[in-house]
């Protein structure tokens, strides 16, 4: 592991380290209040970074604290609330950390465990994530590999690593750690919060190239799509006490129907932040299972759970922009319903980790 153990050895303070899950908010809590003085985004990073949080969804077999999804989730919508761009950069963080916590080999995840509980931020570059083209290419080189190409992001990523997922000559699909200061990555801004990322003769050590199934890739995913339903949750809370606030302002001097117009904003955003956090919160329970027992139906279950959050959060920032529902995502999840409940009647019913 020579390559991933010896770079980014960096001069930086020991993160704090979060014992048990009980610290967790209390952390949550300091950062929120921190941010609230919105400081620069490198002043957030480190922040971030010496608070702990980067290390807490690492597993306990690697000496990691392994917070529930639960906790994980609520501690993304604080932050959303506060400081939405600290929240959206935790996302990928902790959908790359689980990816590895189902990929390559022992050796290989105590490594780079390490580095996150040293503070290192990673982010997740997935297909889904972009819109590029040809993309980039990973080809056989000596011992390693070589990499080529560009991908347009989506969003704005700041991570000291990333995790690509890409198939090697033979069609197999790999994780691919990348430094994000190897000289022959370069990182260019574009308009729209949009980033691209060009390769240019990027070797590849043999060790960064992590191993994976299709389970890694569907956990993954399930913890992304969490953490995206907490984002839209912070927010929705965050609306929905700009509203009372708004609402306590206004009430000496708005007409009565302005007045039930806001008073019935403000019933929509609770109901909205209540239902959504219900959702948030057992699709995490789900993932805990998983994480658990990771057998193939309790994996499907907290797949569909989170393709349920990740739908839910979509409507409700549909319904600010147009009100439109994503009937294409609805039917491919009720396909899968369908198709799962052939071999389990009930695939609503969860199973009880023993």
């Amino acid at each position: 592991m020579g390559t991933i153990t010896h770079l980014h050895q960096r001069l930086r303070p020991p993160p704090n380290r979060i014992g048990a899950e009980e610290e967790v908010s209390a952390v949550v809590a300091d950062l929120a209040r921190r941010f609230s003085a919105a400081p620069s985004d490198r002043a957030y990073h480190t922040i971030v970074a010496q608070s702990g949080l980067l290390a807490i969804s690492i597993p306990a077999d690697f000496g990691g604290l392994d917070v529930s999804n639960v906790v994980l989730g609520e501690a993304i919508a604080v932050l959303a609330a506060t400081w939405p761009q600290s929240a959206t950069a935790l996302v990928g963080h902790f959908e790359a950390l689980e990816a590895i916590r189902n990929a390559g080999s022992e050796e290989q995840r105590r490594a780079i465990y390490a580095h996150v509980a040293a503070g290192e931020r990673l982010a997740v570059l997935i297909s889904e994530f972009t819109e590029s083209g040809d993309g980039i290419r990973l080809s056989t080189e000596g011992i390693g590999y070589c990499l080529d190409g560009e991908l347009v992001t989506k969003v704005i990523l700041d991570s000291d690593w990333l995790l690509l997922t890409l198939s090697d000559d033979h069609g197999n699909p790999r994780f691919v750690l990348v430094s994000c200061e190897d000289p022959g990555l370069s990182v260019v801004a574009a308009a729209e919060s949009r980033q691209t990322f060009r390769f240019q003769r990027l070797h590849v050590a043999a060790d960064t190239i992590l191993i994976h199934g299709e389970d890694a890739m569907l956990m993954s995913r399930a913890v992304g799509h969490l953490m995206e339903g907490a984002l839209t949750l912070g927010r929705l809370r965050e609306d929905f006490f700009s509203a009372v606030r708004q609402s306590s302002q206004r009430r000496q001097h708005a007409s009565e129907n302005d007045i039930r117009q806001l008073q019935a904003e403000i019933g929509r955003l609770h109901v909205e932040a209540e239902q959504l956090a219900a959702l948030v919160n057992r699709c995490g329970t789900e993932i805990d299972i998983a994480q658990v027992t990771p057998g193939a139906h309790a994996i499907q279950r907290a797949a569909q759970s989170a393709e349920v959050v990740a739908i839910a959060a979509a409507r409700v920032r549909d319904h600010d922009a147009s009100g439109s529902v994503d009937e294409v995502r609805l039917a491919e999840l009720g396909a899968a319903l369908a198709n799962a409940a052939e071999s389990h009647p009930r695939p609503l019913e969860s199973e009880t980790p023993q």
